[in-house]
């Protein structure tokens, strides 16, 4: 694939509490997916643009 645009940077998965309280009382969590490099790809691969994205996965 020859991409049109290629994003580099560090994707982020954010947990969103659902209830107020104290995080070890609280039973559910909403996860999302955020930061700016994924934001770009995804809003240029709505654009119908080929994107590609580099990143390195840590071992922590």
């Amino acid at each position: 694939m020859n991409p049109d645009v290629v994003s580099l940077g560090e994707p982020m998965v954010e947990f969103c509490a659902t209830d107020v309280g104290r995080l070890s009382v609280v039973p559910l969590f909403k996860r999302g997916w955020g930061g700016d490099t994924s934001n770009f790809a995804v809003a240029a691969a709505r654009q119908d643009l080929k994107v590609a994205h580099i990143c390195r996965l840590g071992s922590d």
